[in-house]
Formats: structure tokens, sequence, C-alpha cells
């Protein structure tokens, strides 16, 4: 919790602020938000910050008075200040303990407005002119505290989550928060652990995509082959869907954990892939026909893809079964990673074989295509034996 409020301004999974510039305003739609957010099912220990106000004597100046007498604003806050807060002329040191000396207005001369309004205050003109004459004072009520961040000023409304994940809170706030008119100048922003698991997503998803674009290119300079590099990278959604699909079995959700499981699952489920299509390219070479070659390929296959994702998966037992602190953090990981094998490995021994004889008839036909357009032309017939040539290479 410490972390968090370090990291975050607020220990709470998930706070919400309302900026604005009047703090009676805020008061007021914060307590709609609040109310709002009560009936958002999940939602634990909703409060808001405290916005009651305190007993205040407010003193306006009339600037056109003072002018009149030739009194400044400051020298009249001046008087107000010492007469009723006092000033501290001096330091008085006892028993190895310093104690400031404060002189100010006897209790009698500031105990209400009509006594502090019978002050006198000096003019340059020589006489002495009631600060009621200058000045309309009024007993009202002001807030304790004003939080001020990205200099404006907020209040919040922290809440904890149970039972739910974060994200679909957030989205049931958010449709509550629809029926909140807010007034032009004022906007809600949603922190806490909500906002650092988005960022965390948004780093993640950035390097999703980048470590893909970097294994494709890898999977071209081993294969040599766009199509085999695309297929190879075709198991990524398949155990992607089994992945989710054992979130949603569970009861999970998508967060970061389970964000670093797909990653992790996703490689892999490429290296299987890769193993497959390596075996059947030697096949090819040792002289097998592509049928043979990917029969072959896939039988002795079978027990080393079982392996490695048997190994992976009861590796990560231990943690799917734990029930102690830190669970609901390591568990999405250990559930995503489980059941996208599940599915990448059946994709593997199952589908893409298929796949690999669709592409290499696919190939067939365009090279027979390609043959019946060069028509017996000495010269054309080479520039479609170099295009079917490199047609079987892509």
């Amino acid at each position: 919790m410490k972390i968090d409020e370090g990291l975050e301004g607020t220990p709470a999974p998930l706070q919400v602020k309302l900026f604005g510039p009047d703090m009676a305003v805020l008061a007021e739609k914060g307590t709609q938000v609040r109310e709002a957010m009560e009936r958002v099912p999940g939602l634990t220990d909703v409060k808001m910050d405290q916005v009651a106000g305190v007993p205040q004597l407010q003193a306006r100046i009339d600037r056109k008075a003072a002018a009149r007498y030739g009194v400044s604003v400051a020298a009249i806050s001046e008087v107000v200040r010492l007469a009723i807060g006092g000033d501290e002329l001096t330091q008085v040191w006892k028993d190895q303990r310093s104690y400031g000396v404060f002189a100010r207005f006897p209790d009698a001369a500031r105990s209400d407005p009509e006594a502090i309004g019978n002050l006198l205050v000096d003019t340059p003109a020589g006489p002495r002119i009631p600060l009621s004459q200058l000045a309309t004072l009024t007993l009202a009520e002001g807030p304790n505290v004003i939080w001020r961040e990205a200099m404006s000023r907020r209040v919040s409304i922290d809440a904890g989550v149970e039972g739910r994940d974060l994200a679909s809170v957030v989205t049931d706030i958010k449709q509550g928060l629809k029926k909140v008119e807010l007034p032009p100048g004022y906007s809600v922003v949603f922190a806490g652990q909500f906002e650092s698991s988005q960022r965390a997503m948004r780093s993640l998803l950035l390097a999703t995509a980048i470590a893909l674009f970097v294994v494709f290119m890898l999977l071209f300079a081993a294969l040599g082959s766009h199509a085999q590099a695309l297929l190879i990278l075709a198991t990524v959604p398949s155990a992607f869907v089994g992945g989710v699909a054992s979130l949603w079995l569970t009861g999970g959700s998508l967060n970061v954990s389970s964000a670093v499981g797909f990653i992790a699952l996703f490689g892999i489920a490429v290296q299987n892939s890769l193993v497959l299509m390596t075996q059947t390219r030697d096949f090819i070479a040792g002289g097998h026909s592509q049928e043979e070659a990917i029969r072959l390929a896939s039988i002795q296959r079978v027990r080393p893809k079982l392996m490695t994702a048997s190994c992976a998966a009861l590796g990560l037992v231990p943690i799917l079964l734990t029930r102690g602190t830190g669970a609901e953090i390591e568990q999405p990981l250990a559930i995503v990673v489980v059941g996208g094998l599940v599915t990448s490995t059946l994709f593997t021994l199952l589908v893409l074989p298929a796949m690999y004889m669709l592409l290499e008839r696919a190939k067939g036909r365009v090279r027979m295509h390609l043959k019946r357009l060069s028509g017996g032309n000495g010269r054309a017939a080479a520039l479609v034996g170099l295009a079917a040539e490199e047609a079987t290479r892509e």
C-alpha cells in the first residue's frame, strides 16, 4: 500500500479525481460521483475527501472606500493580521525549550465581527478610520483543506475492488457517471492502480508488437520464405484463443500478469511450429515427397511437442493451486500459459500440417498456371521458370 501511495498518490486500487475551480461545486459533484460509485457492484469502502467547511471570518475590503481614504489594501490586511492573528516579537527560553512571544489585541477586541469592525486603521491624512468603513466582515464556512494537482483544485473519491476485475468496474463507473452533469471547466480522471495498469498494458502491447516483428524477421532468416514464416505465426492466434478461453472459464481477467503470460505463451507456440516446419524441410531435402515429409514430421514431432507443452504446464501447476499471499498476481499468468498451450499444441499437431499442404498445393497450381502461360516460347519459358522457382522458394 505504501508503494502504491508513493507511485499513484493513493493506496486505494481505484481513485476518481474530480477537477474544477470552485470548491462548492466540487463538493456537490463529488457527492454525486460517490453516490454513483456506491451503486456499482464490486466496489467497497467508497469514500470522498473531507470537504466539510470550517467557520471563518471573511473580511471583504471595499477598494473604493480604501482609495477614498488613501489606505492601501495591504495596510488593511496587515491591521487584521496583527490584531487577530498577532505577530511573533521574540522568543523566550525556558527549561531548554523556546517559546514564541506574540503580540495581538485582547480577546474583547477580536471576539466577534462587531468588535473587529471597531478596530481603527491609520490613514495618511491622520484620522483613524474604523475597519467596518473599509471592509465588510461576515461569518461564513470555508474548506478546511484545498487539494490541488496539476495547478487545479480537485476532490478525489477512493474505493476498493472485491470480486471483480478493475477494468470492468471502471467501465460500469463510466456508465454511471453519464448521469452526472459536469459544468464547463470540470473533468473526471481515473487514477490509482487502474492508471498504472493501463500504462503498463500500453507498454506491453508495444513490446508485443515489436517482439512479433522481430520473431517474423528471425523466422524469415531461418526459413527463407515469407509464406512459411507467416504460417508459423498463425500459431499465435490459436494460442491467444486458448489463453482467453481459460481466463473466461476460470473467471480471470486480462491484466498485466496475464499479458506477460501471453508473451511467454507466444514464444513456446512459435518454437513448436518452427520445429515441425524445420523437420518437414529436412525430410523434403532428403528426397521425400511433400505429403510424406509432412506426415513423417508430424508423427515424429508428437512426443517432443507433448513433452515441451507438458513440462511448461506442469511447472505452473503449483502456481495454479496456490491460495496464499500474491496468488491473485501470479495465477493469471499460469492460467493463460496452460490454456494457450492446449490449443496451440492441438493446432500445431492437427491444423498446421494441413495448412502447410494447402500452401504447397497453391504454389503448385501457380507454377502450372505460369507454365501454361509460357506457351512454348523459349525466352518466356525461361522467365516463367525463374518465376516458378521464386514462387516455390516463397
